[in-house]
């Protein structure tokens, strides 16, 4: 299928049947450049219902956002302090946590399950 485009970053896949356009990625912050650092996280439980709890070594603040499978960014939290509860009413699924240091400079991403 000509309409079928997969990119993976970071062990994050998202499919889009339009494709994946350069502007996507930024806006998405996927973007390709090399020299991040990766964030040291830990999201639990996974998968979860209701909450999902993020922690960082050490207190940080950090910019979050829930992506769909889609490449939807479906919520977003700015600044937040770890450790985070992430209460949600997201339907039953996969999604993406991307993570990003205040200054950029570091980011992480996990795929999250969401069971009922």
């Amino acid at each position: 299928n000509d309409n079928l485009w997969i990119s993976a970053y970071g062990g994050l896949t998202i499919y889009n049947p339009e494709g994946i356009s350069d502007d996507m990625l930024t806006k998405s912050g996927l973007s390709s450049t090399q020299g991040i650092e990766k964030i040291d996280v830990s999201i639990f439980p996974n998968p979860s219902t209701e909450m999902f709890t993020i922690l960082t070594a050490g207190d940080q603040q950090i910019d979050l956002s829930v992506i769909s499978v889609m490449g939807e960014e479906l919520m977003v939290d700015m600044d937040i302090t770890t450790p985070f509860q992430l209460h949600h009413t997201l339907a039953p699924g996969i999604y993406f946590v991307m993570l990003k240091n205040s200054s950029g400079e570091q980011s992480y991403v996990e795929k999250i399950i969401v069971s009922r």
